[in-house]
């Protein structure tokens, strides 16, 4: 795990630190920290390093916490690292990229600095088998496994993901939610991703989708429509070429 720390005072930066420390203790994760006090180096080094990271940083007089939170993502185009946001200022907000954003206020800090990290912490450890997204200021674990559908909702900024035995509507793109899938998820459609293993039938005559857990759809693009059935062909996913009965 690496974690960044942007702060203004080195006292504050080496209390974040000791957070971390106190976080991970015992957890046999190997983390890395990386402390600066200049937003110019702090740049310098996620030029030169592209990692997924846990930024922490302080939003006051001296650092404007929007600025970097907007560097990160629309700049450098991390869309994947998770930001901490210690802040000092009132009524503070962020305006847009705040996914994947935690603001703590200053009151209690060490402590829900804590619970986040820890958090963020079963994610590191399941990284790869599990979809992430926060929801009222809660982290949310969904294994990539139960997921059978992504649909983005038609005019709208919303995204429902649709589970086996249950759905969650969030605000997320899809080129965010992209770079957290695996390979047994395909795009038929400029909005839909799909499990192929939660295929229970493909009606490539129709054009119909039944998955596992009885939901369908039928938003498949015309050009990947030859392309998910010779991916279902190859790995021996039930389908027919007559239509559902």
């Amino acid at each position: 795990m690496n974690f960044v720390i942007l702060g203004s005072i080195e006292q504050d930066i080496k209390g974040y630190e000791r957070v971390i420390s106190e976080s991970l203790l015992g957890s046999k994760i190997e983390y890395h920290s990386y402390k600066f006090d200049d937003i110019n180096n702090m740049k310098k080094y996620v030029e030169n390093n592209r990692t997924k990271n846990i930024y922490i940083i302080e939003n006051n007089s001296l650092i404007d916490a929007e600025l970097i939170v907007n560097y990160i993502r629309k700049e450098r185009d991390d869309y994947q690292s998770y930001i901490i946001i210690i802040n000092f200022k009132n009524n503070f907000e962020l305006t847009k990229y705040n996914v994947m954003t935690t603001i703590l206020g200053s009151y209690n800090m060490p402590t829900n600095l804590v619970t986040t990290i820890k958090e963020l912490k079963k994610v590191y450890l399941q990284d790869s088998n599990m979809f992430w997204f926060k929801q009222n200021g809660v982290l949310f674990l969904v294994p990539l496994s139960d997921i059978v559908c992504i649909e983005k909702l038609q005019n709208s900024k919303y995204t429902q993901i649709i589970c086996k035995n249950r759905k969650y509507i969030i605000k997320e793109t899809l080129n965010n939610i992209k770079k957290k899938l695996n390979k047994d998820f395909m795009m038929i459609h400029r909005s839909v991703f799909v499990n192929i293993r939660e295929i229970r039938i493909y009606d490539h005559v129709n054009g119909i989708i039944s998955f596992t857990n009885h939901y369908q759809t039928n938003m498949i693009a015309r050009d990947k429509k030859k392309e998910l059935l010779k991916t279902l062909t190859e790995q021996d996913i039930i389908y027919t070429k007559q239509g559902i009965n």
